[in-house]
């Protein structure tokens, strides 16, 4: 009877797993589809040529003219607009937000709704937008995702030749606006593409940092005002500010003392044996890695603002309560620089641990797991900014000996309970 019911079980339990099986392929398959079919849509380049949208009616006809002769490489639209004011406490995300609502794109580069939403190939992706205000009196440039990893190693949207252009005397706006977009289309023809396979890690890089840059840049939300705030703030109090290695050195010191008094100290040797519910034991393990997490994050976007050297994110934490801060007094190439070997060769040995740890416990149960995600964390930390790298190689410091950690507390209640 024991048989009977156990061959039920395991002949229903097919049946729930072909389904689902069916379902995620069917899934997979219209993905697919659909990025065959995107592929297949018209994909036309821009010509390099500039549109100027002046809504705030700054700029003469001649400066328009001018602006509108100047031409960039091939497939790189680029927008100059113009705007009255900017709200301070938006300041931080305004010009990307502008730059992914601005209409003037389909113009330069038209895309249709599959290459744009399904291909991730929108029409500002490799694109340049210069944006010009009154109040604040400042000059900005953004890059589209897959350009701005390049001109942020470059120094071409950030560091010292990107400050100097923000600045203009209101008489000299015309004259100051045709030369920063005469030199940028210089720099833009210089943006270097390192060879394939380097080239796919660089875009997809780029894709991330962009999303990263944009989600968490100083603003008027909840985690600029909570978080970011007071974590510079206190930053600032014991001097981690005067100098990048400083504050990368205090971010350290931030998450080995959260790991220690918070995960270890607290948490696994105070709060946890006295807990017996599980559930309750499973919300604080994690709320203590989502605590070590946050530390890492913040610490990463307070680097990346304070070692842009621009002007707006002064502006921002400004907003913010930070007025005596400068994004100028940390080194620029800490977000320029790439990470280089030095920090790919030690992320790729640890993730390939990880990784072979992972092996070890398919095989216990007869299972082959092969995976070449060492491989993507070399080069993804070779491509990333310094100021990045550095956060990311961490973290996979702290996910690779949680799972050694665990796994050896595994062996060991195996051995004491045979």
């Amino acid at each position: 009877m024991t048989q009977e019911s156990d061959n039920s079980e395991t002949q229903s339990l097919p049946a729930w797993a072909s389904l689902l099986g069916f379902l995620g392929g069917l899934v997979a398959l219209a993905f697919l589809f659909l990025v065959m079919l995107a592929s297949l849509t018209a994909n036309p380049k821009a010509d390099g040529s500039v549109l100027v949208n002046d809504e705030a009616n700054i700029l003469s006809p001649a400066t328009k003219d001018a602006i509108a002769q100047i031409k960039f490489p091939e497939d790189v639209p680029v927008v100059v607009r113009t705007v009255s004011a900017i709200p301070r406490e938006k300041i931080g995300t305004f010009p990307s937000g502008q730059m992914s609502e601005e209409s003037q794109w389909q113009a330069l580069r038209p895309r249709g709704w599959l290459r744009r939403y399904i291909k991730r190939d929108p029409p500002w992706g490799p694109g340049v937008y210069v944006l010009v205000s009154l109040d604040p009196r400042l000059l900005q440039i953004r890059f589209g995702e897959e350009m701005r990893l390049s001109a942020y190693q470059q120094l071409v949207a950030v560091g010292p030749w990107y400050r100097a252009q923000q600045r203009f005397e209101p008489t000299e706006i015309d004259q100051h606006v045709v030369n920063t977009v005469q030199e940028l289309a210089q720099r833009t023809n210089k943006l270097s593409h390192p060879p394939w396979p380097l080239s796919w890690a660089q875009y997809l890089s780029s894709l991330v940092i962009s999303e990263v840059d944009d989600l968490l840049a100083p603003s008027d939300n909840l985690f600029s005002k909570l978080v970011l705030r007071n974590y510079i703030a206190l930053a600032h109090t014991v001097g981690a500010t005067r100098s990048g290695w400083r504050f990368i050195a205090f971010n350290v010191v931030a998450f080995v003392l959260l790991w220690l008094l918070g995960k270890k100290l607290l948490i696994d040797w105070f709060l946890l044996p006295r807990i017996r519910a599980a559930w309750l034991r499973g919300i604080l393990v994690i709320l203590s890695n989502l605590g070590l997490l946050g530390v890492l994050v913040t610490g990463f976007v307070s680097l990346c603002v304070l070692s842009k050297g621009r002007i707006e994110d002064e502006l921002a934490l400004e907003a913010l309560g930070l007025s005596f801060l400068s994004t100028a007094s940390l080194d620029a190439t800490l977000f320029s620089t790439r990470g280089g070997l030095w920090l790919a060769i030690p992320g790729a040995l640890t993730s390939f641990v990880g990784e072979f740890m992972q092996f070890l416990e398919a095989a216990e149960h007869n299972e082959m797991r092969i995976t070449f995600g060492w491989l993507a964390w070399g080069c993804m930390l070779f491509l990333l900014p310094k100021a990045i790298a550095i956060a990311a190689l961490a973290m996979l410091l702290w996910e690779t000996g949680s799972e050694i950690v665990q796994r050896f507390s595994e062996d060991s209640t195996v051995r004491a309970n045979p």
